[in-house]
């Protein structure tokens, strides 16, 4: 295995790692977007639980909450890719 070359399973490949680069960049690019940031904002706010401060950039809890998402979503396509 290359010094460069990151893995998620004792099988590595390159060939195989692209597309979960790809993906995961992107899930990525989704769920820190600010648009996503403001809709969870409009529907957690009501229950008790605000993400985003007065200036409208995410608080510490946004950030949790969403990496949890991040880290969920990506655990669970994994098992697609491999």
């Amino acid at each position: 295995m290359n010094a460069g070359q990151a893995c998620v399973s004792e099988i590595c490949t390159k060939k195989s790692m692209k597309p979960l680069v790809i993906y995961s960049a992107i899930l990525f690019f989704v769920i820190a977007s600010p648009f996503l940031f403001t809709l969870v904002n409009n529907i957690t706010t009501p229950r008790g639980l605000t993400i985003l401060n007065e200036n409208g950039s995410p608080n510490i809890t946004g950030l949790l909450l969403h990496t949890i998402v991040f880290i969920l979503i990506l655990s669970l396509s994994v098992r697609f890719f491999n």
